[in-house]
């Protein structure tokens, strides 16, 4: 959705998603970890995007990865 309506305009969401800390119980931290990340709203701005796995360290992952999502909705008032 490149185009701009009346009102209506496109914006960029960057979300850096780093790391964690506590995500499991000792007893689980040797599980594999990854996040989860859904934009919500009209149909054409739904996404979900998932970090890749933190293999065997889910006590303290790190990810360090960036995403970014086109909102093409934005509804400015002046």
């Amino acid at each position: 959705m490149d185009k701009e309506f009346d009102g209506i305009h496109s914006a960029h969401l960057t979300l850096a998603v780093i790391s964690g800390q506590y995500v499991a119980e000792n007893v689980y931290s040797f599980y594999n970890a990854f996040v989860e990340v859904e934009v919500l709203g009209v149909p054409a701005d739904c996404k979900k995007i998932r970090t890749k796995v933190a293999r065997r360290n889910a006590l303290n992952p790190v990810w360090n990865e960036t995403f970014s999502f086109k909102v093409g909705s934005v509804i400015l008032k002046h």
